[in-house]
């Protein structure tokens, strides 16, 4: 059995290894999720999720596409659950003004 101590890999700024580890995690995820535009035909639609952070778009893209919840996208990208559902909120009340 092997385990991971949450001991300071990094004196000097307290990084552990659980913190590299969720970092991996999320940078592994973004690098090869799909782009929401890919899965968007309406030209203007497009337009406006141009408009959106690549924050915005990552969460959207995990919550529609990939049909995570709101606990499972927080985990990945090391922010809370409430912060999933106020980005998504956001994000979606800035499309729809748009229109």
């Amino acid at each position: 059995m092997i385990l991971f101590y949450a001991n300071s890999i990094d004196n000097e700024e307290n990084i552990t290894l659980i913190d590299n580890i969720a970092v991996l995690e999320a940078y592994d995820y973004l690098i090869n999720s799909k782009h929401i535009e890919d899965y968007i035909e309406n030209v203007e639609l497009i337009k406006k999720l141009r408009s959106l952070s690549q924050h915005q778009k990552n969460i959207l893209s995990m919550s529609y596409i990939d049909d995570l919840k709101d606990k499972e996208i927080a985990k990945i990208l090391c922010i809370s659950q409430q912060a999933v559902s106020k980005t998504r909120n956001k994000a979606l009340k800035k499309l729809r003004r748009s229109c």
